[in-house]
């Protein structure tokens, strides 16, 4: 857990986008890493996915869920989607 809070950008995306109604926001938190963020907001917007149907990404670059995150980072959580 990280020692004090954090505010990272946290960008939506379809599913999640809608969950929310938001494109994305800035979120404070005491989190360590990606899915430590991720289950704080599962909570708080009731996402139906877990982080195994998910993708993450750290300042625009495909990240591990475990990476340490830092102040001011940009954080997007991308579900699958369909496509033809």
């Amino acid at each position: 857990m990280a020692a004090e809070p954090i505010t990272v950008r946290v960008e939506y995306y379809a599913q999640m986008r809608e969950a929310t109604r938001k494109n994305g926001e800035r979120v404070r938190a005491l989190v360590a890493n990606p899915h430590e963020l991720y289950e704080q907001l599962r909570r708080q917007y009731d996402f139906p996915l877990g982080v195994e149907n998910l993708r993450v990404a750290v300042n625009q670059e495909m990240s591990d869920w475990n990476c340490a995150l830092q102040e001011g980072d940009t954080v997007a959580f991308l579900p699958p989607v369909a496509g033809g």
